[in-house]
């Protein structure tokens, strides 16, 4: 009894941060809340339908071992939905691959006044987040299917404590499903934070780096217009010449 009383009161703790998370983004970001929660409806939902059907065309049996090739497919599927640890190495070498080389050519480029900004990095930090969310809101409606499925057919090593903390884990991955949604909208608000008091100092050191990292290039487009200018009067003399 303890056991259900302490699952029923973390998985109230978890719940209660999943809404503090919805409220703190739901006016600026509904439609987005309504995506990761419609990304757990639709897994949870096909993950039920995939178990059942297995289920009832003898593809898995009564302790849901894989029966046959199609029940081999059903499990590798419902695996490959859960992987995060995959999703996560994808989308960090897709960011890497494309900001990486841009944050490093900035710092060494400007150890010599020559840097160029980095650009769209603020795109591909969402890209990261997003799918990180997605991630975590598919990974969270399979594995209540799981446990639902495990604990109501008595599965090898669903007791009640296994399934409880299955549930719980669920519910945690779709708390960090918000929380990727509530740390990208405080990215999104940094810059128009940085105009306020608060991050005014750090803003002016910021922008004194920035500027001494790309003191050359300045200059390089001081001599590209002066020299534009010499051309163009160069032109208006041979013209007026010949007039």
């Amino acid at each position: 009894m303890n056991i259900y009383l302490g699952g029923a009161f973390f998985a109230l703790l978890i719940l209660g941060g999943i809404c503090f998370m919805v409220t703190q983004v739901r006016g600026k970001y509904a439609s987005s809340v309504h995506i990761i929660w419609y990304l757990f409806s639709l897994s949870f939902c096909a993950a039920f339908i995939g178990l059942r059907w297995a289920r009832a065309v003898g593809a898995m049996d009564a302790m849901g071992n894989p029966g046959n090739e199609t029940g081999k497919w059903v499990v590798a599927t419902m695996n490959f939905s859960m992987d995060l640890q995959a999703d996560f190495y994808v989308l960090s070498a897709l960011v890497l691959l494309v900001v990486g080389p841009q944050c490093l050519s900035y710092v060494l480029s400007g150890l010599f006044g020559c840097a160029s900004r980095p650009r769209f990095v603020s795109f591909w930090v969402s890209v990261f987040t997003w799918g990180m969310a997605k991630s975590f809101a598919i990974t969270a409606g399979v594995l209540l299917v799981v446990d639902s499925f495990g604990s109501g057919q008595g599965w090898h090593g669903f007791d009640a404590k296994f399934a409880i903390k299955y549930a719980c884990l669920a519910l945690i991955l779709l708390l960090f499903a918000f929380a990727s949604l509530l740390g990208q909208a405080s990215v999104d608000e940094i810059p128009i934070l940085a105009n306020g008091r608060h991050f005014g100092p750090l803003r002016m050191l910021l922008a004194r780096i920035d500027q001494w990292m790309v003191r050359h290039r300045s200059d390089e487009a001081g001599l590209n217009e002066h020299s534009t200018g010499s051309q163009s009067t160069g032109r208006k003399r041979i013209v007026s010449g010949a007039i």
